[in-house]
């Protein structure tokens, strides 16, 4: 494996494991060969010249970050922070950046790996028309901020900055949970700085990244973030030779900053973000970022909707993990999350569309809201009652507005209430437009299913409710004896979710999908009243 100080010279060697035999006297033998370490193993960061390092076409390229498709909430096969010393890191294998939090979502992975080394503009093409699907397109929806690519907006938005989270968070646990990622480097007599500036596709400010490592497995890690926002920003907001520059496999930005990494070079990493950057501000400029946007439908992709989703949740709620752990089972106050790829399928499954009404009844701290206000552009509700989810879905939306305005989005308008959804007078109101409503009933007491239910009867005919749990009996029937049963207007189906789309359990289970639908009822009563039978009605 190549080393930091070594050279492409060839040299004649033995196998690793073998020794010289005597040809006419030998025995087969297994070796199992020891894998070597991905980083370069140091014990402790040293200072180093910037003159003593290699070109990148020294090493070979870091398979960190590798773009691999990964289960959500399996191990990633080796993410940037696993790529440096054992003692920057925890030993066991990390998530790609799994929440530290009841319910647990994996960042989207890099989209392009670099296993293939013949990529094309018709590859890269390729991919995205897989990943983006085709299915309920939504040609109504404008997706673009027009403001975001103006050059005269005022470019300073208040987000929580991807270097204070590590930086701060350090200092506030009095400990050291963060190291340097890379060894320093003295450049004229100046030690390089650790810090780098990040530009978003959008004409707003950029963001400040510490380039550090996370010692815990499960803590915020920044570099590898850094490289999904610039796969984000090359598979969505750029085309052809744009999107080449920055995500082809054999000579990309991307694959260039994993070679930074592999290599411990510091200030090859500054040059190539700067680079990055460049070139990202002239396509601002120049409008063809608008361009490529002018022409996606809604709803978007969900690679690209969870990386946005994921940079608001690991800022506000992440920070704050603990306090939502604080429920009683038992009662109806028991937190839990439908992850986004079940929410996306949901979306699907209910046809929900930019132009209609969402409302999601126990919201927890807003997660479903903003990914139906992002991914459908739709008006979304919802209403939450135990006070620190409220407290964090505040905080969630606050740094969603700016997180869509940085990334050039327009987002459906959202609504987050505080209080009891069954007496919340906005909610209440919302709940009569609504075209989807979706309710986690999963740990929901008999009571209040039985209360929402009543609520049911004032949707909208064709409003369709979501729910693990069914409102309807199962086998029920209308009958004579049970006409005046609220169940009658609901037409209900079950359906199946796969493994890690919930937040409790890795196992499937079922969902349903009910409509509100009076025509079986009305049908019912008609007969009756031509037979006779129900001559009150």
């Amino acid at each position: 494996m190549p080393t930091a100080n070594s050279t492409n010279k060839p040299r004649a060697t033995m196998p690793m494991g073998m020794v010289p035999v005597d040809p006419k006297k030998f025995r087969v033998e297994t070796v199992v060969r020891k894998p070597q370490p991905l980083g370069n193993g140091r014990p402790s960061p040293v200072t180093k010249s910037a003159n003593s390092r290699q070109g990148s076409g020294t090493s070979t390229p870091a398979r960190g970050l590798n773009g691999n498709k990964v289960a959500p909430r399996r191990p990633s096969p080796a993410p940037v922070s696993h790529l440096k010393r054992k003692d920057a890191t925890s030993s066991a294998r990390s998530s790609a950046s799994k929440r530290s939090s009841p319910a647990v979502r994996t960042p989207t992975t890099p989209l392009f790996d670099d296993d293939d080394s013949d990529s094309t503009d018709e590859d890269i093409a390729t991919k995205k028309r897989k990943l983006e699907g085709t299915t309920n397109l939504d040609t109504t929806r404008i997706i673009y901020l027009d403001e975001a690519f103006k050059g005269d907006v005022d470019p300073t938005l208040e987000i929580v900055q991807a270097g204070d989270i590590a930086h701060e968070g350090a200092v506030e646990k009095k400990s050291a949970h963060y190291t340097n990622f890379f060894t320093t480097e003295i450049e004229d007599g100046v030690a390089l700085d650790h810090f780098v500036n990040l530009r978003y596709p959008s004409s707003y400010q950029t963001e400040k990244y510490h380039l550090v490592a996370p010692k815990e497995h499960d803590d915020f890690k920044p570099m590898d973030e850094m490289i999904r926002v610039i796969t984000t920003a090359a598979n969505y907001y750029l085309d052809g030779s744009d999107a080449k520059y920055i995500a082809d496999e054999a000579s990309g930005l991307v694959l260039q900053l994993r070679r930074a990494i592999k290599k411990d070079n510091l200030s090859g990493f500054h040059d190539l973000i700067n680079r990055y950057n460049t070139f990202l501000e002239k396509r601002i400029r120049d409008g063809s970022i608008t361009k490529v946007l002018s022409a996606r439908n809604s709803p978007l992709p969900l690679p690209w909707v969870e990386q946005l989703l994921n940079q608001t949740y690991s800022r506000t709620v992440s920070l704050h993990v603990q306090s939502l752990r604080q429920y009683e089972n038992g009662t109806d106050n028991v937190y839990g999350e439908l992850l986004p790829r079940f929410i996306s399928n949901i979306f699907r499954e209910t046809r929900l569309t930019s132009s209609q009404v969402f409302v999601d009844l126990g919201s927890g701290v807003g997660n479903v809201v903003l990914q139906a206000a992002l991914e459908i552009g739709c008006e979304s509700w919802g209403c939450e009652m135990m006070p620190n989810a409220c407290d964090l879905a505040t905080l969630q939306h606050k740094e969603f507005v700016s997180r869509c305005k940085l990334w050039g989005l327009k987002a459906g308008p959202v609504h987050l209430e505080n209080g009891d959804f069954l007496a919340n007078i906005p909610t209440l109101s919302a709940l009569k437009r609504a075209d989807v409503v979706l309710v986690n009933n999963q740990a929901f007491t008999p009571a209040l299913n039985d209360k929402l239910i009543m609520h049911f009867l004032d949707l909208k005919e064709g409003c369709k409710i979501v729910s693990l749990k069914s409102f309807v009996p199962r086998g029920h029937k209308i009958q004579s004896w049970n006409i005046d049963s609220p169940v009658n207007v609901l037409k209900d189906r079950e359906l199946r979710y796969f493994s890690d789309s919930v937040s409790w359990t890795d196992a499937p289970g079922t969902y349903h999908i009910a409509i509100k639908d009076k025509r079986a009822l009305e049908e019912f009563i008609k007969r009756g009243r031509d037979s006779g039978e129900l001559s009150n009605m």
